[in-house]
């Protein structure tokens, strides 16, 4: 699958229960797919930062862009490294050209990702959700998903306390998620919870 997925089968992917919706049924947003880090030897390569499922997929999307420039990118793979990858860029052709587009990130529309598999989420479809526990309380709002090595978290804004914090998302402590509502079942377990510094 391209894309930045979770799973609550404990094998989330670093930039998603209920049933798997169509990419067409959310707002068409752009998604950071990747960001270029740095120029790689004297032709204009450069090396990107692909926060794909598999690294080689920033490469299959019709149109990779960049919305700040305005301008669209041709991605072709010369060699892949674990996360990231060295790619030639259509227009691209010497250093300096590619050092000008360090730190540069790149974006496709949501369109573009495949559908999800049931009890796969996209990271961009959970940022915004609602998130309740079971007893009925409001927590508060999903502003990121992340994985720091022990499992996927969900950082959540409670905007009463006007803090943030980040809850487990597993099948253990996730009762339910409601990509068209907008909202997520949590298991009301204090302890779980760590306050993001």
């Amino acid at each position: 699958m391209n894309g930045i997925w979770s799973s609550l089968e404990f094998n989330i992917f670093d930039v998603l229960m209920i049933n798997a919706l169509k990419s067409t049924e959310l707002p068409d947003a752009n998604i950071c797919v990747g960001v270029i880090t740095s120029a790689s030897g004297i032709k204009g390569y450069v090396k990107i930062k692909c926060f794909t499922e598999n690294p080689e997929d920033i490469s299959t999307f019709k149109n990779v862009f960049d919305p700040d420039k305005a301008r669209d990118f041709n991605i072709k793979i010369i060699s892949i490294r674990d996360t990231y990858v060295i790619a030639s860029l259509a227009g691209v052709t010497s250093r300096n050209d590619a050092e000008t587009l360090q730190n540069t990130k790149l974006y496709i529309k949501r369109s573009e990702l495949p559908i999800s598999a049931e009890e796969e989420f996209y990271h961009a479809d959970l940022l915004g959700c609602k998130v309740y526990f079971d007893n009925g309380l409001l927590v508060g709002e999903v502003k990121n998903v992340c994985n720091f090595g022990a499992g996927d978290l969900i950082e959540i804004h409670d905007d009463v306390a006007n803090k943030d914090f980040f809850y487990p998302f597993n099948k253990q402590f996730i009762k339910s998620v409601d990509i068209e509502a907008r909202v997520i079942m949590a298991v009301h377990f204090n302890e779980s919870i760590a306050i993001a510094e």
